[in-house]
């Protein structure tokens, strides 16, 4: 199973949805309102909730973009070590409905340089 395949099924069961990785209000930890304890208080636990959130329970967000100010661009980047991979948790960002989600797709760091044309005092 991927960590994309573990966040879909704990999203079937309204556990954790791919909206939620937008935000930065995931509890991966033993707090009583996180995502285990949900898990483990669901009415159809078993083993395979276990298995997902054995894939998800480390994953962090590494970057991020977007909000208020910053155009409708919204994006949140997750690494999850257990299988690494790089999931990117794309939207988009209006005054009126906040960070909307759009997709979910797998990523790749890569550095790349650029060129900027900065200003010079005479």
């Amino acid at each position: 199973m991927t960590v994309k395949e573990a966040i879909k099924f704990l999203s079937d069961f309204e556990i954790l949805s791919e909206e939620d990785f937008m935000t930065e209000n995931i509890y991966l930890g033993d707090q009583d309102y996180s995502v285990i304890n949900t898990i483990k208080r669901h009415p159809d636990f078993n083993e395979d909730f276990i298995k997902c959130y054995d894939l998800i329970k480390d994953g962090k967000i590494v970057d991020s973009y977007g909000g208020e100010g910053k155009g409708d661009n919204y994006y949140k980047i997750w690494y999850f070590p257990s299988q690494e991979v790089y999931l990117k948790f794309d939207g988009y960002y209006n005054s009126y409905d906040g960070a909307q989600f759009t997709g979910t797709y797998e990523v790749l760091p890569k550095e790349k340089t650029i060129t900027v044309y900065e200003y010079i005092n005479r």
